[in-house]
């Protein structure tokens, strides 16, 4: 079943998040010297300060909130995704963030998309973002077959693109949902 979401975080949740960020203790952070071996200490220590200080997490959900955001339920795990209707003149389009991602990576070729005559679905991948935690281990072709199942959902049987973000090849392997589309192709973000 698909539904209207609504992303609405609660207070309690955010308050916890900023209490462990605070409390972090930052000498179990080895600084191997810029990045190195990893992200820069001091830049860490910017965008943590940035995000305790001036962050404002209620603007940006409600920015997120401004898109056409949905749920379904697809073989037993919960999947969101952004669902930005065209006019039908052409084929639907997947979009696929990679490992890790968010469907954000796609925000500015949503409308472009859907005025060229595209519905445009851009999921956020099981596990991922708003889509719940998954129930069981969950590999590409699990992944795979659980975004071909939203997309039966929402157009049945109808051929759809699939365009998938750079580092998204894992998808590759999910072939049964491939065969079943017009084509794929990697786009840059």
């Amino acid at each position: 079943m698909i539904s209207p979401y609504k992303i609405n975080i609660p207070d309690e949740r955010l308050a916890t998040i900023r209490r462990k960020v605070e409390a972090y203790d930052w000498s179990q952070l080895p600084d191997a010297g810029g990045w190195s071996a990893g992200v820069g200490v001091d830049d860490l220590r910017r965008l943590v300060d940035y995000w305790r200080d001036s962050y404002d997490w209620r603007a940006v959900e409600r920015r997120l909130n401004a898109l056409p955001n949905f749920a379904a339920d697809v073989e037993g795990e919960h999947l969101h995704f952004v669902h930005v209707k065209g006019d039908g003149s052409k084929p639907p389009v997947l979009l696929l963030h990679g490992w890790p991602g968010s469907y954000l990576e796609f925000e500015r070729l949503l409308e472009p998309l859907a005025a060229d005559g595209h519905d445009v679905v851009a999921p956020s991948l099981p596990g991922f973002a708003f889509s719940t935690q998954i129930t069981g281990p969950i590999g590409p072709r699990r992944a795979a077959a659980l975004v071909h199942g939203l997309m039966i959902q929402l157009f049945g049987d109808k051929p759809y693109l699939i365009k998938e973000a750079i580092g998204a090849t894992p998808w590759r392997s999910g072939q049964r949902m491939i065969d079943r589309t017009l084509c794929s192709a990697s786009i840059s973000t």
